[in-house]
C-alpha cells in the first residue's frame, strides 16, 4: 500500500484537496472482476508522499501558486491570444529547473514560434539556503519557518546577454521533449489485430465516396485516429511479458472462480503437432 501512494498517489491528493476531499475510495480490480475497496484518506497519502502529513497544506498552497504564476507569464507571451504549454522537468544540471514552452494556437511566422520559460526555486530554512530540503526534518525544530525563492526567466530566442538561448537551442529543447514524450503516445495494437489491416481501413475511411465495410468501421471505431498519437503492430519486450503475467492472472482467476463454485477445472492448453511423411 505504501508503494502504491508514493508511486501514484501525489496528483491524487492535489485533485482531492481541490475538491474538498477527505479522501479518496481504492478499487483493487482486474480487467475482469473487483476484489474489493479500500478508503485512504489525504493525510493517510500526505504522510506516506512527504514522511509527514503536516506538510501537505504547504506543499499544495506553494504548488498552485507557482502555477499561477507560471500560467500569468504565459498569457502575456501572446497577449490576447489561445496557447499551448508543455512542461518538462530537467534535473540533469546542477540546478533543478521547470521549462515551460508556449506556442500560439495560430501560427505567425514574423514572432517567435515558440516561447520558453525557466522557472528555478531556493528553499530557505529560517533564512538560509538550503541545497536540498530533507523532509520531514525541515518542521522538526520549533518555529521553522520554509520559504521558497524564485525566478522566471523568458526566452524568445530574441534576447542578448550571456545567458540568452537562441532560437535554435529553444528549438532543440523542445524537440528534445517531443521525442521524449512521444515514448508515451503510441499503443500497441491487441493480439489478433493487424497493424497492415487497420492502416488499410484507415486509409480507407479517408476516401470520399468509398463505403466502408464493417470490418473497417469496427477497426476505426475501436481505434481511433487521433492526431500525434500512432498505433504499433509489434509488441516490446515490456508488453509481452506484461501480457504474459496478464494471462497467467486471467488463469489463475478462472481456477480460483471453479473452486468456489464447487468444481475443479482445469485450463489446459493444447498444441497442434502436424507431421508430414514422405510415402
Amino acid at each position: 500500500m505504501q508503494d502504491l501512494i508514493r508511486s501514484a498517489f501525489l496528483k491524487y491528493s492535489f485533485q482531492a484537496r481541490i475538491g474538498a476531499m477527505d479522501g479518496c475510495l481504492i478499487a483493487y480490480h482486474s480487467t475482469a472482476r473487483f476484489f474489493g475497496f479500500q478508503y485512504t484518506p489525504i493525510s493517510e497519502m500526505e504522510e506516506a508522499v512527504y514522511g509527514d502529513a503536516r506538510l501537505g497544506d504547504f506543499i499544495f498552497k506553494h504548488s498552485v501558486g507557482f502555477l499561477e504564476k507560471i500560467l500569468l507569464e504565459a498569457k502575456e507571451c501572446y497577449p490576447a491570444e489561445s496557447v499551448k504549454l508543455t512542461f518538462a522537468a530537467d534535473t540533469a544540471d546542477s540546478e533543478d529547473v521547470l521549462r515551460v514552452f508556449v506556442e500560439p494556437v495560430v501560427e505567425d511566422p514574423s514572432r517567435p514560434a515558440v516561447t520558453l520559460l525557466e522557472l528555478r526555486g531556493t528553499n530557505y530554512i529560517d533564512g538560509e539556503a538550503q541545497s536540498k530540503v530533507r523532509l520531514p526534518s525541515a518542521f522538526d525544530k520549533n518555529g521553522a519557518t520554509w520559504d521558497v525563492g524564485y525566478s522566471i526567466v523568458k526566452h524568445t530566442g530574441l534576447e542578448t546577454g550571456d545567458s540568452a538561448l537562441d532560437g535554435d537551442k529553444i528549438a532543440r529543447l523542445f524537440s528534445d521533449v517531443r521525442d521524449f514524450q512521444s515514448m508515451f503516445n503510441n499503443v500497441t495494437l491487441p493480439i489478433g489485430v493487424d497493424l497492415a489491416d487497420y492502416l488499410g481501413a484507415v486509409e480507407r475511411a479517408a476516401q470520399e465516396g468509398v463505403e466502408q465495410a464493417d470490418e473497417d468501421v469496427a477497426l476505426t471505431t475501436r481505434f481511433p485516429v487521433i492526431p500525434g498519437f500512432t498505433y504499433k503492430g509489434s509488441p516490446s519486450k515490456g508488453v509481452r511479458n506484461l501480457r504474459k503475467l496478464a494471462a497467467k492472472g486471467k488463469a489463475e482467476a478462472a481456477e480460483e472462480r471453479a473452486a468456489q463454485e464447487g468444481g475443479t477445472r482445469r485450463i489446459v492448453q493444447l498444441k497442434t503437432v502436424v507431421e508430414i511423411r514422405e510415402e
